[in-house]
């Protein structure tokens, strides 16, 4: 029998859960209007439900409760950002961001969850940051690209000179805009091949490590490296 604060910890967390599944929705709705079935169909796979009346749940103590509470919480904003990536980015990064999402739900039903680590929690964000805006930049390019093919078809039908003048100067600019949105990808690309050395890995991992408890295995830091490899 749960004591008042362990009560009022698993309303918390009911809550907290609650609110991810009415996020849920609104990705669903947003992946149904852009006609993005696979989406769906990818989150229709993860499993958000918490049995409240489960062993695992009623054993928990104040403490681990209130770890459970803040996974969900990181949760919601891993949700977040593939919403983020749903509007303004690539299909690719929203299937990176969901499987960020699975892997933090995965690790909700351990004991001790690698995305409660600081020293991991860190770096992940670190470098899922760095993804998140590669994959945004990615999708801008490819709507700039879009634009630039609808007005160079206008410009090819348009008969009067000067009208295709224009046409042509809009091109040049999206053109300039474009590159400019490929070289700052590029440059998220070489930030993650540099995380990939395992040199600069062993310094963030000491760089990160406040004690033994705390510290997360090289292994682990180089999964999650190869996960948001650049494409």
């Amino acid at each position: 029998m749960f004591n008042k604060k362990e009560q009022t910890s698993i309303k918390d967390l009911k809550n907290a859960n609650g609110e991810i599944e009415t996020l849920i929705k609104e990705i669903k709705k947003e992946a149904k209007q852009n006609k993005q079935a696979s989406i769906i169909d990818e989150i229709n796979l993860l499993d958000f439900d918490i049995d409240y009346k489960s062993t695992l749940i009623s054993s928990l103590t104040e403490e681990q409760i209130k770890d459970e509470i803040n996974l969900t919480e990181q949760i919601k904003l891993a949700l977040l950002d593939t919403q983020e990536l749903l509007k303004k980015g690539t299909e690719y990064g929203v299937k990176l961001g969901l499987d960020r999402v699975n892997t933090m739900l995965e690790d909700r039903k351990v004991a001790k969850s690698p995305f409660l680590v600081e020293n991991y929690r860190l770096f992940e964000s670190n470098l899922w940051n760095i993804t998140k805006l590669r994959e945004l930049a990615y999708g801008n390019i490819q709507r700039l690209k879009a634009k630039q093919d609808k007005i160079t078809l206008e410009a090819l039908k348009e008969t009067d000179s000067m009208m295709r003048v224009r046409y042509f100067e809009d091109i040049r600019v999206l053109e300039k805009n474009i590159l400019a949105l490929e070289n700052e990808a590029h440059q998220y690309d070489s930030y993650q091949v540099a995380l990939q050395d395992e040199k600069v890995l062993k310094n963030i991992l000491r760089k990160y490590s406040t004690n033994k408890k705390d510290e997360v295995s090289l292994i682990e830091f180089e999964k999650t490296v190869n996960k948001y490899e650049g494409k």
